[in-house]
């Protein structure tokens, strides 16, 4: 197996990608033609149409006439170069790497796991292409790491048509393609590893091993990868953000639901990590602020609820009230450690709203107007933030950088201006979260709010 350079994404780098990285519309574009025959195209790269389901590995999308071409053309739908663009510059490409690193070997150590851990099924669910053997229609070699089909569904049923002049994008989701121009539906394939699910989760076990903490948030991590599309409507931007938010806190309560239903509660990854994790000696504060309950509950991290209840009492007023007093029950429930039955149920019912209010997330007008009144309700929520974690001040961060992102796609000025600059100063409030400060966190609130 090759091992190619392992490349690492940190927190400044998303935040970064998803401030400057402005999605321009490219218009005029025609459909992908079918490659012509002696041009380059290695015949065993594209099968005839098989079943449906079966995967067929990245090489297959990676000719020069098709998806690998060395530079983006413009004279098709798509830029050409998406498999380049994976190979030489998208992190998800090394993500096997990453498990030949020291770091991925204390990992498996810590958790006894008897062998390395680039053979461990725990690790290769999340870090390569890892299908049953059945549903491989060609070898998919672990060492691609995540792969096209992965994002983008097994390309059995669709790869040979989806390039004929009469085959349209409904065709190709029929046969097996991943809607990813939804949003929503985008958001529940990437939520898939860095949130988790039943059966393929980052627990207490895994981060006590030394597994880093999974943080997500749709647009800023998309922000922060090497761009393999042309911009669609909808596709990116504030739309996704809040969209994001509500599909990444279904995610979350899906798996705190299978998590209570399962023979592992409680669980403490669910749980407010520095609660528990704090150095005694320096932190008298945590005690002289006091405690949600009780001293020495760990209470859950409310972190995809935070900036979420700002959008949905916007856009789908009706439904907070409940939402609220659920998340209550929740957090209460979490704490005291013998519920699970309640935290399932509670968890469940919420998917069950969410799923009302997404609609209405969707259909939201998003004028620079609305940005503004958004970030103002988050810069002004300080005191409800004090209240949470530090998980929950990074989603409000990515929530800011997400919105001023959209007024710079509006302005190019407000990349020099204030609001830039507040999200810079955040930012660094969250650099190093084990000295992370709410009263400096929510100073540039204050200030961030002024500078509207």
């Amino acid at each position: 197996m090759s091992k190619r350079g392992m490349r690492t994404l940190g927190l400044s780098a998303v935040l970064t990608g998803g401030l400057i990285l402005l999605w321009l519309p490219v218009t005029g574009v025609a459909k992908l033609q079918p490659p012509a025959t002696g041009q380059g195209q290695d015949p065993a790269a594209q099968p005839p149409a098989s079943q449906p389901g079966r995967y067929l590995g990245a090489a297959s999308c990676g000719t020069s006439n098709c998806h690998g071409s060395p530079v983006a053309l413009e004279q098709n739908e798509v830029l050409q170069n998406e498999y380049a663009t994976w190979l030489d510059a998208d992190p998800h490409s090394t993500a096997f790497n990453i498990l030949y690193n020291e770091e991925s070997a204390l990992i498996a150590k810590n958790m006894k796991i008897d062998g390395e851990a680039y053979d461990a099924q725990v690790c290769l669910d999340c870090h390569t292409t890892n299908v049953p053997a059945n549903l491989q229609e060609n070898r998919i070699d672990v060492d691609e790491g995540v792969s096209c089909e992965v994002c983008h569904g097994p390309a059995s049923g669709w790869l040979a048509g989806h390039v004929e002049a009469d085959w349209e994008y409904s065709d190709s989701l029929r046969n097996g393609m991943i809607d990813t121009r939804n949003i929503a539906r985008r958001a529940q394939v990437c939520s898939g590893c860095h949130i988790g699910k039943a059966g393929r989760q980052v627990d207490h076990e895994l981060i006590a091993a030394g597994h880093p903490e999974l943080i997500f948030e749709l647009d800023n991590f998309t922000g922060a990868l090497p761009q393999h599309w042309k911009y669609r409507t909808n596709r990116h931007g504030v739309r996704a953000w809040a969209t994001g938010q509500v599909a990444s806190f279904k995610a979350g309560l899906e798996l705190l639901a299978a998590r209570a239903e399962s023979d592992r509660w409680p669980e403490f990854a669910d749980m407010s990590c520095l609660a528990c994790h704090h150095s005694l000696e320096t932190s008298e504060w945590r005690q002289v602020r006091g405690f949600r309950y009780r001293a020495g509950l760990p209470p859950w991290s409310p972190a995809r609820w935070v900036v979420l209840r700002k959008v949905v009492g916007r856009f789908a007023p009706d439904q907070i009230a409940e939402l609220d007093r659920r998340v209550q029950e929740i957090d209460r429930d979490i704490a005291l450690m013998n519920r699970p039955a309640q935290v399932a149920a509670n968890a469940t019912a919420i998917v069950g709203v969410l799923d009302q209010v997404l609609p209405a997330v969707q259909r939201a007008s998003w004028s620079a107007s609305e940005a503004r009144a958004l970030i103002g309700d988050i810069a002004g929520d300080g005191e409800y933030l004090r209240k949470t974690d530090v998980q929950s001040a990074e989603q409000a961060l990515f929530a800011v950088n997400s919105l001023v992102s959209y007024l710079a796609e509006q302005d190019r000025s407000v990349l020099n201006g204030p609001l830039a600059r507040s999200v810079e100063r955040l930012d660094a409030q969250l650099a190093n979260r084990y000295r992370f400060e709410w009263d400096q966190f929510t100073a540039e609130l204050d200030q961030l709010r002024a500078s509207l």
